[in-house]
């Protein structure tokens, strides 16, 4: 099953770990580490992305 990722992050993985630093809340780390991973290449499926901040494919999807 073919689920990649077509998501465009245009912000700068400096304007993302910017962003990330003062979050406080869980809800919000999850969303920027996954908008991060993305950026950077990290992952390219939501399988993997899913596994890499350890969340249900189908809480990513709904994210997206």
């Amino acid at each position: 099953m073919a689920n990649h990722l077509r998501v465009v992050v245009t912000e700068t993985t400096e304007q993302q770990q910017h962003r990330l630093r003062p979050a406080v809340t869980a809800h919000a780390k999850e969303r920027l580490q996954m908008l991060y991973s993305i950026k950077t290449g990290a992952v390219s499926t939501r399988s993997q992305l899913a596994q890499r901040i350890q969340r249900d494919e189908s809480t990513i999807y709904r994210w997206r």
